[in-house]
């Protein structure tokens, strides 16, 4: 039953469709009838409950807007409290100093969230600050908030003041939040709530004049000072802006520390500016073929001015040493596990629900791209890179034949017979409702027609990188979308890969197959009837390939020159980017791991061993790695790092324990040791760098022992 008496004590209030009622002859001619009354004052309120309550009429007290926020906010004047309700009139309806707050954040945040947090400093530095009454409302505001909080977030709220210190209060704990200071505050990493744009404005100025005055220093100890990843974002641009001003900096070492924090376009053009010589051959090891290709081959062959035939002697050499590891790891030999195939069918099983990005088309130069936008976007740092290799694509690297080797775990002449490893679809929507569903041991495959379609359509080969580029940072945002919307506890891993890379240049129609062979791009299929025990034959511009050597449906033709094979109709022309040959950049291809929310764990550190006082020795550092991914030791610091002679970089593997024999300048003394102290700075993959304590088990040998007096025996 609605009210029929309002009770406004305290007078202010109003009430749609009720008539005021301010005197006790009004209310007696109006009490028996049948609209609705507010009634004024304390004691004709008094009178009117007392009337109702006698004879069964409802009442209900009510609140002028005014009143109910002074009794949120008792020393807020009512001069205030009238300017806030004609600023903000949704404040009327709040019930508590949070609700309050939520309407002039304009956010659901909680207080004691550190989003709350965030965003109530960033509106002390905003423009919202300096609207007409909305300090004197937040300084109160601040006050009841702080009553309601303990801890490190008190400071938060009870830093307001009416001495108009609010905003330096603010921006100082913004700074150290963020990084930007030395004397960084542990809280909640990274910074929960994205800076506006005013604010990046800003940091982005300040750092480019501390980058004008002292260059890369600025980003490189942003970084050492683990900051949050918006303003490494904004550090890097401006590193990179510098850099295009001072080539004499720019190396391709300096290019690849930053490149995390650049946008696609700035790092493509520091890259055009780097020398691009002629990559040595490629190695006889199999695992260094990664290395080689993107930090020699792919650099020159992906340059607009490279001397493509100078190439011809690393295609060749390339392709012979390729096909011998590929037949040997078909049956099992070395490298077997390098076929794109076994790495898909390894992963089901996994403590893991897995989502394969298959991004048609895509070769190790796209993929730097991919990543860069991946960690651009991925500011909550919720990815952390636990893999990356190259896989052996199946051949020839033809879509109709690679992509069901890769989606159902088998060899392509095997793939009519086996069901697929996991769901698969094109269409994101689908893949998020199979995600969704999915549990451990999963695999979801996600079909992504880019950047294939794109390289088959464009006029070119300029103008399929720029869009290439584009669409790549719309499919890391999507694939971030996916991962994040899952449960959160739920262990989730996405692989990016694809089912065939593809040549990094515009190809002309030239190559005309063997007779009886289909064209098929840069491959064509067949029957050979004179196949050599080698099962297969290389040629001057292609490579004929026996079916059961290379695990075929059918016998196949593929080119490792530069060109295309004419089509079925006999047709040339040109086209951008093709593939199905056996080039590098066709047949080896991205194997990319990343794992949502993993946590670090921290190592243990000991360092064992003896030498003589003050001379150079050796010690044996030990490290044992509890986490899935391997961590890197940087540096080593304190007292005893200091002497530490050629360090270098030192890579642990997963769940592993390692040993390193290290060397130092000068040994410590036996009243030194006690003393000292080593650190080791340590990161994981996409992961901020953390200092560990180094255990220390070193003695010394020391030749003389000095006493407090060396003539005491004498003199006795």
């Amino acid at each position: 039953m609605s009210a029929r008496f309002y009770l406004d004590a305290a007078g202010g209030a109003e009430v749609a469709g009720a008539h005021s009622v301010n005197s006790e002859a009004e209310f007696l001619r109006l009490a028996l009838g049948d609209g609705p009354l507010l009634v004024h004052g304390e004691a004709l309120c008094r009178w009117a409950r007392r009337f109702g309550a006698g004879r069964g009429i409802p009442t209900q007290e009510v609140v002028a807007p005014t009143a109910r926020l002074q009794r949120l906010l008792p020393r807020l004047a009512l001069t205030d409290a009238q300017a806030a309700l004609r600023g903000w009139p949704a404040l009327a309806q709040a019930d508590s100093a949070d609700e309050l707050a939520q309407t002039m954040l304009d956010s659901a945040a909680l207080v004691g969230e550190p989003q709350h947090a965030a965003q109530w400093l960033l509106w002390w530095v905003g423009p919202e600050a300096q609207q007409p009454g909305a300090q004197t409302l937040m300084r109160q505001v601040g006050t009841a908030l702080a009553g309601e909080v303990s801890g490190h977030w008190r400071g938060v709220y009870d830093g307001a003041a009416d001495d108009g210190s609010e905003k330096a209060h603010a921006e100082g704990l913004l700074r150290r939040w963020l990084g930007l200071d030395s004397e960084s505050l542990d809280w909640p990493r990274p910074f929960p709530a994205v800076l506006p744009d005013h604010v990046c404005r800003r940091l982005g100025e300040m750092l480019e004049h501390a980058t004008a005055a002292r260059g890369i220093a600025v980003y490189r100890e942003l970084r050492e000072r683990q900051a949050d990843p918006q303003v490494l974002a904004l550090a890097g641009t401006a590193a990179g802006e510098w850099l295009r001003h001072h080539p004499e900096a720019l190396g391709r070492d300096t290019l690849r520390e930053i490149q995390d924090h650049l946008q696609t376009e700035l790092h493509g053009d520091l890259l055009a500016r780097l020398p691009r010589p002629l990559p040595p051959l490629p190695p006889q090891e199999v695992p260094a073929w990664a290395d080689w290709m993107t930090d020699a081959y792919l650099p020159y062959r992906s340059w607009n001015e490279a001397d493509h035939a100078a190439l011809r002697p690393h295609l060749r050499q390339f392709v012979e040493a390729f096909l011998d590891v590929y037949a040997a790891a078909l049956n099992g030999g070395a490298h077997a596990e390098r076929l794109i195939w076994r790495r898909s069918a390894a992963l089901c099983g996994q403590p893991y629900v897995t989502l394969v990005a298959v991004c048609d088309g895509l070769h190790l130069h796209d993929l730097a791209i991919l990543q860069r936008e991946l960690a651009r976007h991925d500011t909550g740092r919720r990815l952390t890179l636990t893999g990356q290799d190259i896989a052996f694509g199946a051949l020839p690297t033809i879509t109709s034949r690679a992509k069901p080797a890769l989606f159902c775990g088998v060899a392509p002449a095997q793939t009519g017979t086996q069901p697929l490893l996991g769901f698969q679809a094109t269409k994101e929507d689908r893949v998020g409702e199979a995600l969704r569903g999915a549990a451990a041991g999963d695999v979801v495959f996600w079909n992504i027609a880019e950047p294939d379609v794109i390289y088959h359509k464009a006029e070119s080969l300029d103008r399929a990188r720029d869009e290439v580029s584009a669409r790549l940072s719309v499919i890391a945002r999507r694939l971030l979308g996916l991962l994040t919307a899952l449960p959160e506890g739920l262990p989730v891993q996405l692989v990016v890969t694809t089912d065939h890379g593809r040549l990094l240049r515009a190809s002309g129609r030239t190559a005309t197959p063997p007779d009886g062979f289909n064209p098929e791009g840069r491959a064509a299929y067949g029957a050979w009837a004179d196949i050599p025990a080698a099962g297969f034959r290389l040629e001057e511009n292609m490579v004929l390939l026996g079916r059961s050597r290379y695990g075929l449906a059918e016998d196949a033709a593929a080119l490792f020159s530069d060109e295309t094979f004419v089509d079925t109709a006999g047709r040339g022309g040109n086209v951008i980017c093709p593939h199905g040959g056996l080039s590098p950049e066709e047949v080896l291809l991205p194997w990319v791991t990343y794992v949502r929310d993993l946590a670090f764990r921290l190592p243990t550190l000991t360092a064992e061993g003896d030498g003589q006082a003050e001379e150079p020795g050796t010690f044996i550092l030990t490290l044992t790695n509890p986490n899935s991914v391997p961590l890197v030791v940087e540096r080593l610091g304190g007292p005893l790092g200091a002497q530490v002679t050629d360090w270098a970089p030192w890579t642990v593997a997963p769940q592993s324990q390692q040993r390193l024999t290290v060397a130092l300048g000068s040994w410590p003394t036996s009243a030194a040791l006690s003393a000292l102290t080593l650190r080791a700075t340590v990161r994981a993959p996409r992961s901020a760098a953390q200092d560990v304590a180094v255990t220390l088990k070193l003695k010394s040998v020391e030749l003389y022992t000095s006493t407090a007096d060396i003539l005491g025996d004498l003199l006795s």
